[in-house]
């Protein structure tokens, strides 16, 4: 489709920029035949193309050697940082929930294998030991639904997970605002890593400290022990770890909640993303 869109605006005298969210090296994720093809049609893409914008490092890391047009790194879109802004609430309640003498802990998402669910219901589930009145917030919807509930039942931790389909942005922002803690164990699965995360973005700008993992792009948006904690991917006993850390330490939740913020609003908001692209279209 992209090489399409790339003759068709060299016939018709046009600029063509195209953008890529991919992360993975080709030779990982493909078959020779498959990357064999997969590579000639890119290679032909590039040629026609007048820049490549990736929304990540890696992305610009495995692009670079396949041309010499310009390339930049540009998520896709920006944060709404006035409207992910933090609130004073006078009683934390999300959905008819009262959690105001709760810990927090919230996971906005795709319910799905990849995004590492398994690992959060076993690190909740020790976290409750030494934090009984932890409570963990999982919304959204997806193909890991029934398993997930399996497992969370396994795991004796029902009373303490409270589940919500997907949520809409006045949803997403009501729930950050009484979470203490968000949550992203996302894991490489099926050829896919995390190629950006906007809900942490969004996490991040409304001052709520992340735990996420050193997989995929995550380690762009997130800066470890800055405006959050990164953990091996599929790592129960750190996720624990760093869940139990965060939960004993107010002091630290406030100063990378603050941090965050700060640096969601001089990289991702809205106003900067949009000067970046406005100033690469410039270049080409």
């Amino acid at each position: 489709t992209t090489l399409y869109q790339a003759v068709w605006a060299r016939v018709l005298g046009k600029r063509h920029v195209c953008f890529t969210w991919e992360n993975i090296p080709y030779d990982r994720k493909l078959s020779p035949v498959s990357r064999m093809v997969h590579e000639g049609i890119l290679r032909l893409v590039l040629a026609l193309s007048d820049g490549l914008i990736c929304g990540n490092e890696a992305g610009l890391r495995l692009h670079r050697p396949y041309a010499t047009i310009p390339m930049e790194v540009i998520p896709m879109n920006g944060v709404d940082v006035t409207f992910f802004a933090p609130h004073a609430t006078t009683r934390r309640v999300f959905r008819g929930q009262d959690l105001s003498d709760k810990l927090v802990i919230s996971f906005i998402g795709a319910i799905g294998k990849r995004k590492g669910l398994d690992v959060l219901v076993l690190a909740f589930a020790r976290l409750v030991q030494s934090v009984p009145h932890a409570q963990l917030v999982i919304a959204g919807s997806g193909e890991y639904d029934a398993e997930l509930a399996r497992r969370i039942e396994e795991a004796g931790i029902s009373r303490s997970v409270t589940r919500h389909a997907w949520l809409d942005d006045m949803g997403v922002r009501d729930l950050l605002s009484v979470s203490d803690v968000f949550v992203y164990p996302s894991i490489e699965y099926g050829g896919w890593a995390e190629q950006f995360g906007y809900s942490m973005a969004e996490a991040m700008s409304m001052q709520v400290p992340v735990v996420s993992t050193h997989t995929g792009s995550i380690a762009d948006v997130v800066r470890d022990q800055e405006t959050g904690i990164l953990v091996a991917p599929a790592n129960v006993q750190e996720f624990t770890e760093a869940l139990e850390r965060l939960a004993h330490d107010q002091e630290l939740r406030h100063r990378l909640g603050m941090a965050g913020r700060r640096d969601v609003e001089s990289r991702f908001s809205h106003q900067v993303i949009a000067q970046r692209f406005k100033n690469f279209f410039r270049r080409v």
